[in-house]
């Protein structure tokens, strides 16, 4: 059985294998985001071993998916997750090319495709769920 919990920001760079940014401007960024409550952050657990993250950024009205990582069903339960956290706002995540089991459990549960990234080093696409008209 799989379960979800939300972690502090550090837990869950522990379990994307990242650390946080050293000094300057992302240090900055993450310690606000640390601080002010916009970052949410879910683990997917199966006994001890953690098998998924879902890293948020919450805002009045919008909840963008900075990471979401896991096989298919954990990206279901993470997304099912933030969803039901975002309540009436809208929920929008990027789908790294790489990424197909995220890209089908957002083509099965009402997302999106609203644009494309090729800027960077992993392209992507951004799935939108709207749940708010105003």
């Amino acid at each position: 059985m799989v379960l979800i919990r939300e972690v502090g920001p550090d837990d869950a760079l522990a379990v994307l294998g990242a650390t946080p940014p050293g000094d300057g401007v992302e240090r900055a960024i993450w310690d606000r985001w640390s601080r002010d409550g916009k970052l949410v952050v879910f683990v997917a657990e199966h006994g001890r071993a953690a098998v998924g993250v879902a890293l948020a950024e919450s805002l009045p009205n919008l909840v963008h998916v900075l990471a979401l990582e896991g096989n298919a069903a954990t990206c279901g339960l993470l997304l099912e997750r933030l969803v039901r956290l975002a309540g009436e706002r809208d929920v929008s995540v990027r789908c790294p090319d790489d990424h197909d089991a995220l890209r089908r459990v957002l083509g099965g549960t009402g997302f999106a495709r609203q644009d494309r990234d090729d800027s960077g080093k992993r392209p992507s696409d951004l799935y939108c769920l709207y749940q708010n008209e105003d």
